[in-house]
């Protein structure tokens, strides 16, 4: 199987396709239905379970199956701070956690953004990332 990585945006289906494995098999691997692996390799895998799971099979990090929803915030694209949380595979109440303040704060937070460099500092030494990119 050939395929141009330029034009192949899903790191889920260029590393299947390195491994010269068809949808089905990869399925059947998983214990899912071959439309749920195209659905992925479409739009995306949001949840770290299933990026692990997926990964394991694949023998790849599944940091790099992970992908981020479009969503309303931002001209359909998901905000970099719950892409960060959901890419280090924390929820929210471990970030709450981490940072001692509520779940309900990191929710407000992800939703309407970070406007102060010492808050996306906080952030940043969780999430491991860089906090300039946590800014509003």
């Amino acid at each position: 199987m050939n395929i141009d990585e330029r034009k192949v945006k899903s790191p889920l289906r260029l590393r299947r396709v390195a491994l010269e494995m068809r949808q089905n098999e990869l399925a059947r691997r998983l214990h899912v239905t071959s439309s749920a692996v195209s659905f992925w390799e479409r739009h995306g895998i949001y949840t770290p379970r299933t990026a692990r799971k997926v990964a394991a099979e694949l023998g790849c990090d599944w940091r790099d199956l992970l992908e981020t929803r479009p969503g309303k915030q931002s001209e359909g694209t998901i905000r970099f701070l719950t892409a960060a949380r959901r890419k280090a595979g924390l929820c929210l109440r471990e970030v709450a956690e981490l940072l001692q303040v509520t779940a309900q704060t990191v929710q407000q937070h992800e939703k309407r953004g970070i406007r102060t460099a010492r808050i996306a500092k906080r952030y940043a030494a969780v999430l491991g990332c860089d906090w300039k990119d946590l800014l509003d």
